[in-house]
């Protein structure tokens, strides 16, 4: 209903909306050191964070339970260029544009543990995408896809809509990174994480 779509736009308008604290711009190690300063983040957090490796295979290993996925909404949108809340490798994305939001959960949990958006070319998403309800990690494993992924920025920002959601207080982490296969652009992901993680993240 237009309750439920306009809670959606405000969700991504919201986290869209954060000031990156660190953009990878060939930066150097003690500059990415400076932007966690004073964050008390346990290591766990920080290689949730920054690892290449897949969110939702991560979080699988550190809850020792099986993440699904809530789809919120995967439609074709209309030209981002002139949009305030766009991630700039988004608008590299051949066009048509698919946009993708989905909760993560881990097993048994009522509130969502990560809050994700993603943009795909629309021929790729259905080539790559073969089983909406299921992670992309789980999507592109299943098909064999050798990735090359690349984050870019993290966050951290405020937003009613996580808060009400996840039940839980902001700020929250954020990050977003890109997808690239046989050289080309594929996705870019973005990603927010509810502090209840700390039970299994923190030392």
């Amino acid at each position: 209903d237009n309750g439920s779509g306009n809670r959606l736009l405000d969700l991504r308008a919201q986290c869209l909306a954060w000031e990156p604290i660190w953009k990878n711009e060939g930066t150097v190690e003690s500059q990415l050191t400076s932007a966690l300063r004073g964050s008390d983040l346990s290591p766990a957090w920080k290689m949730l964070l920054l690892s290449e490796g897949s969110v939702t295979r991560h979080l699988e290993i550190l809850t020792g339970s099986k993440v699904r996925i809530e789809c919120l909404e995967m439609e074709t949108v209309d030209d981002l260029s002139g949009s305030p809340f766009v991630i700039p490798e988004v608008l590299a994305i051949p066009r048509p544009l698919i946009q993708r939001q989905v909760f993560l959960y881990t097993e048994g949990a009522t509130q969502p543990c990560v809050y994700a958006m993603s943009w795909w070319n629309l021929n790729k998403a259905n080539q790559f995408l073969t089983d909406v309800s299921s992670p992309i990690w789980v999507n592109l494993s299943n098909n064999k896809i050798e990735l090359y992924r690349e984050i870019k920025a993290l966050y951290r920002g405020n937003s009613d809509q996580l808060e009400m959601h996840m039940h839980d207080s902001g700020p929250f982490w954020g990050r977003h990174y890109s997808f690239w296969h046989k050289g080309e652009l594929l996705t870019v992901i973005f990603e927010a994480f509810s502090n209840g993680l700390d039970v299994f993240l923190k030392d």
